[in-house]
């Protein structure tokens, strides 16, 4: 479907059309026909012992590891059907990296769906959905879903009975849509993030026979040169990225980033095409930098929220007792906005919250008990000299500048100070 367009099918989705021309469910498919093919032991244990891992690994399908090599040539000898590649991202191995490049659950736009129904067509998913990075959908200007309108769960790639279009859950139409869920902060610059990777998408096989290795790192390094003046830091700051990370990808030791490439491709304006494949400083009137982009980028990058990371580090303080932080602080050690981790885990967050503002009220009872015995021993060293209790007598006998400027504290001292009075009228 839409070959030779940005809004070409993924392989999952042939997949699933497949099974559904068959009349059977992608998990008979893949059990009876495409496991024996494929003769792969882990494959063949998980068809017969049930497991998941297959479907977990599935978004990989889309990519350009050996299972989307497998996978190619596997339905390509058995339909007939020539260069099912393009339906992934194989033959970009050497110019991008895996990490940060595909989404781990499904991504929808409602509308392409009702488009496709009131067409007449069948139902498929785009490979520019599966990109971590496109966030909405151009055709219709709004977000793309990530969860069903009526279970409200996160949908997988490919699942044993997927059907594209519906929930694999309860099976609900997708088209569905839930009304305006633009989100004005973030969509400008989500949309243009999302027309680079149209345009990468678009030209992934000229990308892939012309674009090398060497041909990022030069024009990286002549963007942070002539912009920058070599200077790492600011280039990085512009980024939000750690400047050892921007070293790396100057020296070659690691591929940047799909997302971050484009950041990179929006900042200057410059085509993911043109900066993959061609040396970038023969036209260097052509590039300019685009400063309304930059401080746009500051402040609205979106974090890439890694929920596995988070629910594992949030479960661990909520569980141990001896395990005392304020959430605020154990935002900034996670690495996301507290108001993130709240929206995914409130329960897990408040329980967190309880637990330091009890430690805080339990130290701060301590700490008034133990100040009122400093004083109560100070009033008594100063009453056996006969010297009046003020409030800097008990300060430099205590070694405690400023311990009464507590408001509670001085009404403890003024009750002993009025009891020592009323014993000696006495």
């Amino acid at each position: 479907m839409e070959v030779g367009s940005p809004y070409i099918e993924c392989l999952t989705s042939y997949l699933i059309r497949l099974s559904e021309v068959h009349k059977v469910y992608p998990s008979s498919l893949i059990s009876y026909i495409v496991a024996p093919v494929l003769d792969k032991e882990f494959l063949i244990n998980s068809v017969k012992r049930g497991g998941n891992r297959f479907y977990d690994g599935a978004r990989t399908i889309n990519a350009f590891e050996q299972n989307a090599i497998d996978m190619v040539t596997v339905l390509e000898d058995l339909t007939g059907v020539r260069h099912l590649d393009q339906l992934t991202l194989m033959g970009l191995k050497e110019v991008i990296p895996s990490r940060y490049l595909l989404k781990k659950q499904l991504s929808w736009c409602p509308a392409c769906y009702e488009e496709q129904m009131n067409n007449e067509e069948s139902y498929y998913n785009p490979l520019l959905w599966h990109l971590e990075v496109v966030k909405v959908c151009l055709k219709h200007k709004c977000r793309l879903e990530i969860h069903c309108p009526s279970c409200n769960k996160n949908l997988p790639i490919l699942y044993r009975k997927s059907q594209n279009g519906y929930c694999v859950y309860c099976n609900t139409w997708l088209g569905i849509e839930k009304g305006n869920n633009q989100d004005s902060h973030n969509l400008e610059l989500n949309y243009k993030i999302t027309l680079i990777a149209e345009q990468f998408i678009n030209h992934k096989e000229e990308i892939s026979v012309s674009g090398n290795r060497q041909q990022i790192i030069k024009n990286l390094n002549y963007l942070i040169e002539t912009y920058e003046q070599g200077n790492l830091q600011r280039f990085a700051k512009n980024l939000n990225l750690a400047k050892t990370t921007l070293w790396d990808w100057c020296k070659g030791k690691v591929l940047p980033p799909l997302p971050r490439i484009f950041e990179i491709c929006s900042l200057f304006d410059i085509s993911p095409v043109y900066f993959y494949t061609q040396d970038i400083s023969t036209n260097k009137n052509l590039i300019t930098l685009n400063v309304e982009t930059l401080l746009r980028n500051r402040g609205t990058r979106e974090i890439r929220f890694d929920c596995t990371k988070a629910l594992s580090i949030l479960s661990e303080y909520a569980s141990n007792s001896e395990r005392i932080i304020s959430m605020t602080e154990l935002a900034k050690l996670i690495g996301y906005p507290k108001r993130t981790l709240y929206e995914h885990f409130p329960d897990l967050c408040k329980i967190i919250s309880a637990k330091n503002k009890e430690f805080i009220k339990r130290r701060t009872q301590q700490a008034y008990e133990d100040n009122c015995l400093i004083i109560h021993n100070c009033v008594e060293i100063l009453g056996k000299h006969g010297v009046y209790p003020s409030r800097r007598k008990i300060e430099e006998i205590a070694h405690k500048p400023g311990l009464l400027k507590d408001k509670k504290l001085r009404e403890y001292l003024n009750t002993l100070v009025q009891n020592e009075f009323s014993n000696d009228r006495r």
